[in-house]
């Protein structure tokens, strides 16, 4: 099964709180291929194990909220095309690294992490 974590996690960029989306090759190509139907469609979801991760395309928003099991991705079109960007970057480019993606809720920063 491939990785794909989503968690809150304190004093995580440069002391400040972050979102933190840890993930393995393959689970760099699942969420770029949720998000990316996302950006398409409106909406998608993406089950993994005990986690489902529902990704909402809505005017204005850059938040995700965590439930029981799961994680709402509530994103503009502009922060969902910047993560669609990172991701495929990361899936041309294998290894370790990681990116930073604006967001407003819960934390400022969506940091995306391949392999790390």
């Amino acid at each position: 099964m491939s990785v794909i974590n989503a968690e809150l996690v304190e004093k995580l960029y440069f002391g400040d709180d972050a979102v933190l989306l840890a993930m393995d090759d393959a689970g760099v190509g699942e969420v770029l291929a949720a998000v990316s139907e996302a950006a398409q469609r409106g909406a998608s979801w993406l089950d993994h194990g005990a986690v489902v991760h529902q990704f909402r395309i809505q005017a204005g928003a850059a938040e995700i909220e965590f439930g029981e099991g799961t994680v709402i991705w509530r994103l503009n079109s502009v922060v969902s095309a910047e993560i669609v960007a990172l991701l495929t970057e990361m899936q041309v480019n294998p290894g370790k690294g990681h990116h930073y993606v604006d967001i407003s809720k819960p934390a400022d920063m969506l940091v995306l992490s391949l392999n790390e």
